[in-house]
């Protein structure tokens, strides 16, 4: 994945002039391989002040704020919690607690022109970013503010699966359609979508090739079947889906993540009786 993500930049930025560090392209290395949230909280520090409104304009969006949603957002969000990944959105203008849903009419036209389906992705990571007034699962809570308008402008599983398919989502970034929006999905409280969009991202047709959004899309799955009630031998098959694709990804945050589903599910010991002694972190 890590590859993909230098490819990427590399063939993007030759003959431009790009800033690596304001655009966070080694965040994903940071938060996935080495869990250090404090480097991650000093980049944001910096980074903060160094975007603003004006990289967003008529003529397209900022390279290095495109790269910085479509890398660092999505880690932020998943390391670090929900105030840093809005941090830095609201750092490139994309984020109002009290224009939530009148930022994205204007600012996601650019979005829209710049990279194919980017102004879903960030809609997403600005629902899952906002500030919860209630209680909700997968850690997510309810925003009763927008709660009601989200739910009525989210995608449908196959239109995100089929955002998920095009070249830039699956090459570009840790961002994923199906992954974002099964979450968003799950914290509305429409289990049954966020259950289905994350099998389409599972699908083999779907040819998902990120790691966080593979073990996301069990994730959730596993969270789903504790919910709806099924059997905890349905949802524990789910999280241990999980945890192998974790795992396989090399990324010891990955695998962090879905031990603490097993121990809040299962509790403490009965969830680490899924993981061999060398497997734990």
């Amino acid at each position: 994945m890590f590859l993909q993500l230098f490819l990427a930049d590399l063939v993007v930025v030759i003959g431009a002039r790009v800033d690596f560090f304001l655009q966070g392209c080694f965040v994903a290395i940071v938060g996935m391989i080495y869990c250090n949230k404090s480097a991650l909280h000093q980049w944001l520090q910096k980074v903060a002040d160094g975007f603003s409104k004006q990289h967003v304009n008529s003529a397209g969006l900022n390279l290095e704020c495109i790269v910085a949603i479509q890398s660092a957002a999505p880690v932020l969000l998943a390391v670090c919690g929900k105030e840093p990944c809005r941090r830095l959105l609201t750092a490139l203008g994309m984020y109002s607690e009290s224009t939530f849903l009148e930022v994205w009419n204007s600012t996601f036209n650019v979005l829209r022109d710049s990279v194919q389906h980017m102004d879903v992705i960030v809609k997403l990571l600005l629902f899952l970013s906002s500030p919860s007034t209630g209680a909700g699962t997968g850690g997510g809570g309810r925003n009763e503010f927008m709660d009601d308008e989200m739910s009525s402008w989210m995608p449908s599983p196959e239109a995100l699966a089929a955002a998920d398919r095009t070249w830039s989502l699956q090459h570009w970034g840790t961002c994923s359609a199906v992954a974002l929006g099964a979450q968003s999905f799950e914290r509305l409280g429409r289990f049954d979508d966020a259950a289905a969009t994350a099998r389409l991202g599972l699908a083999p047709e779907q040819c998902l090739r990120k790691h966080n959004a593979i073990v996301e899309c069990h994730r959730v799955l596993g969270r789903v079947a504790l919910v709806q009630g099924e059997s905890a031998e349905v949802a524990r098959a789910h999280f241990r889906c999980a945890l192998f694709a974790a795992q396989a990804s090399c990324l010891p945050f990955l695998v962090h993540l879905v031990q603490l589903d097993l121990a809040g599910s299962f509790g403490k010991d009965k969830g680490s009786a899924d993981l061999e002694p060398t497997q734990r972190v």
